[in-house]
């Protein structure tokens, strides 16, 4: 069932489109049918094995319908009564037409109870929408943070993972490089080194050619640095993820990793660090008009496969 919050989501991103109908041209409306999926198909018989699939006797359940995550429960049935081999269930669920109709179907099933969630939020006060029907807002993220008394030794295994990854990186680049520098020179024995560099970069090489080891480089130092600081505390270590190099790139890099690590290896402490999730940035949660780009097509495509509010085909 929808919550307040998905609703709220759908109504604000619905009225940004609605304000714009008179002026989106075909190729949006295109962008928008082709978002919504499996429109307009639900009749067509699903065929596995050359026998069509009995949808009505369909039992599955439902997971996670923004990531499509589902489970069948068998057994499942062909039109002829007969019943779907077990063995064949885990093939059957990654057929595109089975994934797609399942995908509308359960959002059909789900908007009479979203139209009724709507009403509720519809009946809400302002300030009891503005409060329960939003994400957490900025204030509520800086309450958890605690930097001052996070310690490095908090983090220390988050930190030398990802240490321990960029040394492989660059050992890694390192020696492919010295294996073509030794295939060069036994080629040619007096190959100058701007020849030698030349004939490398010819080479493209998926190692060599692909990996910035400049950018790798920054990042153990900025790392090893961090090490070194016997009295480093949160701030520092948010410091370092921030600007431990200089290039936007491995920057965004660093932080990326770094978040993960301690994420996956000290989740009691990240809130206290971090005020958003990796890959989030403060943006998200200034507006439900500025989220990012792939809330916005999961959006779109809620709309047009359910034909909540008015968006079918």
């Amino acid at each position: 069932m929808f919550t307040t919050v998905d609703i709220r989501k759908l109504q604000d991103r619905l009225d940004e489109i609605t304000n714009k109908t008179e002026v989106i041209e075909s190729e949006e409306v295109a962008e928008l049918e082709e978002a919504g999926g499996y429109i307009g198909q639900m009749n067509d018989p699903i065929m596995y094995k050359g026998k069509e699939i009995d949808v009505d006797r369909l039992d599955y359940d439902m997971q996670d319908i923004s990531d499509g995550i589902y489970e069948i429960n068998a057994p499942a049935y062909y039109t002829d009564g007969t019943e779907v081999d077990d063995a064949d269930m885990a093939e059957l669920e990654e057929l595109p037409e089975l994934n797609d109709y399942i995908m509308q179907d359960y959002m059909d099933r789900q908007a009479p109870q979203a139209e009724a969630v709507e009403d509720t939020v519809d009946e809400a006060s302002p300030e009891e929408v503005t409060n329960s029907g939003r994400e957490e807002d900025e204030a509520t993220r800086a309450g958890r943070l605690d930097r001052d008394n996070i310690k490095l030794g908090d983090v220390k295994t988050g930190i030398e993972s990802v240490l321990s990854e960029l040394l492989k990186d660059k050992d890694e680049w390192y020696g492919r490089y010295e294996e073509m520098e030794n295939e060069l020179r036994a080629e040619d024995p007096g190959i100058t080194d701007a020849a030698m560099q030349q004939a490398i970069y010819d080479m493209d090489d998926d190692i060599v050619s692909y990996v910035n080891i400049d950018d790798i480089e920054d990042k153990i130092e900025a790392l090893e640095r961090l090490m070194k600081t016997a009295d480093a505390d949160g701030n520092d270590i948010v410091q370092t993820a921030e600007f431990g190099v200089g290039d936007t790139v491995p920057q965004e890099e660093l932080m990326r990793d770094i978040k993960a690590a301690i994420k996956q290896n000290h989740p009691e402490v990240y809130s206290k660090l971090f005020m958003y999730d990796i890959d989030e940035s403060a943006g998200a949660t200034e507006s439900i008009a500025q989220e990012g780009d792939a809330e916005l097509d999961e959006l779109k495509g809620m709309l047009g496969r359910s034909g909540v509010m008015g968006f079918t085909q």
